[in-house]
């Protein structure tokens, strides 16, 4: 019932939460150690050297290759990538037969790979060398691996990492460390007859036997080895096994730099949910000056691994870069770095509609990479396009629009001039009138720019911004849209697209997942709730609060016919005393939970939105 009763309205708008069914359920992109508290990690100057490395060098290449390129990505009627042996429940005696075995990439040429990572403009690769298969892609001690287990007879990471070294470019290796479908004991198959659920003594034994004699072979051999890329740890890898195989690492080389998915809150930086990204900067990681990056990834092939039935990601030679150039802005604009994987296929070929992905986007680094490469991030917290900065300079990144015309809200500072990043002779006219600065992009602005082109704008002074505080329109609304929040965890994503929050609460969440604002309250009163949320039918047991100035508002998700089709759903009244700042939050209380056929027969679930948070003055 609408009145003439004079309100306010505080509007949260459109969280989205998006999970693939591909995912499988509970470990596909878990990036186990975000829910834990973060672990006091030695920056030894070795590795004070690497982290600095990463911060400098923005991209890398990122590689999933294993015997699940053999089958392209399908098994009898179903179809994935990477993780078809668990989706399609394969046997382990199947799996070595009919993908394993038979993997013998005879076209494969590391000289060919490192030259793609090089002339895509990036400073590492990092490669699976066991993914959740359980197979080694090197010459390892264990049998089950290329070099001795089919025909190949070859070790395509050492020949991988040789070329690295004569071609420039630091070496990296994937590692699953917990999931292996291969082994019992390990994490992950729960379909192989005759198995049983694993417990913490069968795990235990398996590391030891396996992943940490794996992981030294890896540090010992590939020396120097830049990186080891850790993946999906799950609740059974002990602080003391992470201690371990730590110091077992950095005690062989020094310089070794290793990631959060290593589990239990360690890792020298932080690495996102697949997809990972971030509404605001995020340098909760930088320590003592030492810049410290966290780091997403993203795929050019799809799929994380080859998938013969995605055709549109592997044939097309024209593909455009464009999604990916903005992406890798986007990223460095809020402390990133990147990981942008290939799939290449049974043959060892990376397909030429991949390829040539990672060449448009080298090429548009030729020309714009003082943009990113050491570049800081933006100095808005929650910027309106991606904006990179180094001392005096801003980098504004723009993607291609059919008015010339360019807003951007937040900087104090003076700016002296602005002209296009490739052509520095083309003056880019601008007003700036307090904290708004309007650009008029000229003519042939996007000209060889892969359809992103990049203002620089010289600043006078030191660089000052305006109060993010958010604050009532003319019409007494406070509008907090998860564009202008920030995340209390990596774990969670950003989808730019709807202006929502992705993968908000995943199926394995144990809760506390938590979008915040800061807002500005300029009339004191009781203030009614309503929520704006939508929740699909198949998933169970989300709960979620509104938390503000000690006040706690919970509610149960409203089942919605489909994902985006939002409800108010009334969560009672909150009090402010007095005008003022405020900090608002709306707290995950748990992870959703699949149920149902329509659930798994989905290929994108919307899991849990919320469109919008009102509140209204009583």
């Amino acid at each position: 019932m609408v009145n003439n009763m004079k309100y306010t309205t505080l509007s949260i708008c459109a969280l989205l939460s998006t999970l693939s069914a591909e995912a499988n359920i509970s470990l596909g992109e878990m990036d186990g150690g975000e829910n834990a508290e973060r672990q006091a990690v030695n920056y030894t100057p070795e590795i004070i050297e690497s982290i600095e490395q990463l911060y400098h060098d923005k991209i890398g290449l990122f590689i999933h290759w294993g015997p699940y390129a053999q089958l392209g990505g399908e098994w009898k009627g179903v179809k994935n990538a990477e993780w078809i042996m668990a989706n399609a429940k394969i046997s382990v005696a199947d799996y070595e037969e009919f993908a394993a075995k038979p993997f013998n990439p005879t076209e494969f040429d590391a000289a060919e790979w490192v030259k793609l990572a090089k002339d895509a403009g990036m400073g590492f690769m990092a490669i699976t060398s066991k993914h959740h298969d359980g197979f080694a892609m090197y010459d390892s001690e264990h049998p089950y691996n290329i070099t001795d287990f089919g025909e190949f007879g070859r070790d395509p990471l050492m020949e991988l990492h040789r070329e690295s070294q004569k071609q420039g470019l630091r070496f990296g290796v994937y590692y699953s460390q917990s999931q292996d479908w291969h082994e019992e004991g390990a994490v992950g198959n729960t379909w192989e007859k005759g198995w049983r659920n694993t417990d913490e003594e069968s795990f235990a034994k398996y590391y030891r036997s396996k992943a940490l004699p794996q992981v030294k072979e890896l540090v010992t051999r590939f020396d120097p080895l830049y990186m080891i890329w850790f993946d999906t740890p799950g609740n059974f890898i002990t602080p003391e096994l992470i201690e371990e195989t730590m110091g077992m690492v950095n005690e062989v080389q020094p310089n070794v730099l290793m990631n959060s998915r290593i589990g239990g809150g360690y890792g020298h930086f932080q690495t996102a949910i697949d997809h990972g990204m971030m509404p605001a900067v995020n340098t909760e990681g930088w320590i003592d000056g030492l810049k410290v990056p966290w780091q997403t990834h993203d795929s050019v092939s799809g799929p994380w691994g080859y998938a013969a039935h995605k055709p549109q990601f592997h044939n097309d030679p024209n593909r455009s870069a464009k999604q990916y150039i903005y992406s890798l802005a986007d990223i460095v604009s809020k402390g990133g770095v990147l990981l942008l994987n290939i799939a290449p296929n049974e043959k060892g070929v990376v397909p030429i509609g991949q390829a040539n992905v990672l060449r448009r986007l080298g090429k548009w680094l030729e020309v714009y990479g003082e943009a990113i490469y050491n570049a800081d991030p933006s100095p808005i917290r929650n910027p309106d396009l991606p904006i990179t900065s180094k001392p005096g300079k801003l980098f504004f990144h723009v993607e291609k629009q059919s008015e010339p015309k360019v807003e951007v809200k937040g900087i104090l500072s003076t700016i002296a001039r602005a002209y296009l990043l490739n052509d520095p002779t083309q003056t880019v006219s601008f007003t700036q009138e307090g904290d708004l600065i309007t650009f008029e992009l000229p003519d042939g602005a996007y000209e060889d720019a892969q359809g992103v082109a990049v203002i620089v704008a010289d600043y006078v002074g030191e660089m000052a911004v305006s109060d993010p505080t958010l604050t009532p329109d003319d019409n007494g609304v406070i509008k907090l849209p998860v564009s202008k929040s920030r995340y209390s965890k990596i774990r969670m994503s950003f989808d730019k697209r709807f202006g929502s929050t992705h993968k908000l609460a995943m199926p394995w969440d144990t809760g506390g997942n938590t979008i915040i604002w800061e807002m500005r309250v300029t009339e004191p009163g009781t203030y009614k709730v309503v929520c704006h949320q939508a929740f699909p039918p198949g998933l169970k047991g989300a709960g979620y609060s509104v938390r503000v100035n000690d006040q706690v508002l919970d509610a149960d998700p409203v089942v919605t016919e489909h994902g985006r089709d939002f409800v108010p759903v009334e969560m009672g009244t909150v009090t402010f005393d007095q005008a003022g700042d405020y900090e608002l939050r709306v707290v995950m209380l748990d992870g959703a939970r699949n149920s149902g056929e329509k659930f798994k027969k989905s290929r994108f679930i919307r899991e849990f939105s919320i469109q919008s948070v009102e509140l209204q003055k009583q």
